[in-house]
C-alpha cells in the first residue's frame, strides 16, 4: 500500500503515528491474525469446518445426482453456496477437484443403479440390449442404428415403418424397470450421451448407457410416430378437404350474389307498394305483389342463366373447365 495512503487513513482515524503499521508488514503472523479476527467479526467459517462440510458435502452430491449440469455450473452452484452460508472460499483448484470427484461419483452410482435395476428385471436383458450392437450378417449398419434412425419421408408406408419401429423397440419392455428413484433427467442425459457415442464405447457390459438409449428410444419413436401421423393427417386429408371446401365456397358466390340482387329486388318492390298503399290509404293487393315476386324471381334466374351460358360460350374458360372431346 503506497505510504501516502497510509497517512491519509491515519488522519482520518485520528492516529498520531502511523509508522507502526510499518511495523505489522515484519512479523508474518500478523496479516492471519488480521484475517481471523475480520472473520469472527462477520462470521464467517473455515472451509476446513467438520460441521460445515458435511453440509456441504452433501449440498453437492444431492446437486450433482438431481441436476444433469456440467463442472462448470456445478462450480458455480458450489461458490454460491458457500457465500451464501458465510464460508470462506478455498483455492479455485481445491474446489475444482471436490466438483469434479463429486460428479464422478454421481455418474457411478447412476451406471450402478441402472445396470442393478436391469439385471434384477431380467438377468438376460442385458445380453439382449447387447445383441442390438452386433451387426447382422449382410447389413451394414447394427439393429441399434437402425432403430436410431427416425422415419425421414412423409408417406403411408414411413408411418407403416414407424409404428413397426415402435412394436420392435416396446418388445424389451423396459418400462418394467424400476427407474422411479433415478432422476428423468439424469437418463435423458446419459441416453443423449449414448445417442452420440461409438458403438464400441456401448460394447462393454459394464456400461448402461444401451440401457438408457433404448428407454430413451421407446418415447423417441413413439412421438416420432405421432407427430409423423399429425403430419400425414395435415397434408393428406385435413388441407384437401380443406381446399375442396374452398372452392366449393368460391363456386357458390355467383349464385349469392344472383340471390342478392332478387333480394334487393323484391324488398325494394315490397317497400314501394307499402309506401303506395300508405299514401292512397287502399288496401294491399297481396296477389299483385306475389305476381310482382314471381316475375322479380324468374328476371333474376333467367339473367343467371344468361351469364351462365356467356360464359360457357366464351373458349377460354370453356377449354379449362370442359375437357376437350376425342
Amino acid at each position: 500500500m503506497p505510504w501516502p495512503v497510509v497517512e491519509y487513513l491515519a488522519e482520518q482515524l485520528d492516529i498520531a503515528d502511523p509508522s507502526w503499521v510499518k511495523a505489522c508488514t515484519r512479523r508474518t503472523q500478523t496479516a492471519y491474525e488480521h484475517a481471523w479476527e475480520i472473520r469472527d467479526a462477520y462470521g464467517y467459517k473455515v472451509y476446513e469446518d467438520h460441521e460445515m462440510g458435511r453440509e456441504f458435502r452433501t449440498f453437492l452430491h444431492g446437486r450433482a445426482w438431481i441436476h444433469a449440469e456440467g463442472p462448470v455450473a456445478l462450480f458455480d452452484h458450489a461458490v454460491g453456496w458457500l457465500r451464501r452460508h458465510r464460508v470462506l472460499l478455498p483455492g479455485v483448484h481445491v474446489l475444482a477437484r471436490q466438483v469434479s470427484e463429486v460428479r464422478k461419483a454421481a455418474e457411478s452410482r447412476l451406471h450402478a443403479t441402472v445396470a442393478k435395476a436391469t439385471r434384477q428385471v431380467d438377468p438376460a436383458l442385458p445380453g439382449q440390449l447387447l445383441a442390438l450392437l452386433e451387426i447382422p450378417v449382410g447389413k451394414r449398419w447394427s439393429d441399434l442404428e437402425r432403430l436410431r434412425k427416425p422415419p425421414t419421408r412423409n408417406s403411408g408406408s414411413s408411418l407403416a415403418k414407424a409404428l413397426h419401429r415402435v412394436e420392435e423397440i416396446s418388445a424389451f419392455d423396459l418400462g418394467r424397470l424400476k427407474l422411479a428413484h433415478v432422476p428423468p433427467n439424469r437418463l435423458s442425459a446419459l441416453a443423449r450421451q449414448a445417442m452420440n457415442s461409438k458403438t464400441s464405447n456401448l460394447g462393454r457390459p459394464s456400461e448402461p448407457k444401451h440401457t438408457a438409449l433404448v428407454c430413451n428410444l421407446e418415447a423417441m419413436a413413439i412421438d416420432d410416430a405421432l407427430d409423423l401421423f399429425a403430419l400425414l393427417m395435415s397434408t393428406k386429408l385435413i388441407n384437401p378437404a380443406r381446399r375442396g371446401t374452398d372452392k366449393e365456397r368460391l363456386a357458390m358466390l355467383p349464385k349469392l350474389e344472383g340471390a342478392s340482387r332478387i333480394l334487393a329486388r323484391a324488398s325494394r318492390v315490397l317497400i314501394e307498394r307499402l309506401q303506395a298503399v300508405e299514401e292512397t290509404q287502399t288496401d294491399l293487393d297481396v296477389a299483385a305483389l306475389w305476381a310482382a315476386r314471381c316475375a322479380i324471381h324468374r328476371h333474376g334466374r333467367d339473367g343467371y342463366g344468361k351469364l351462365s351460358q356467356c360464359l360457357l360460350s366464351t373458349p377460354k374458360v370453356t377449354s379449362s373447365v370442359v375437357p376437350a372431346s376425342t
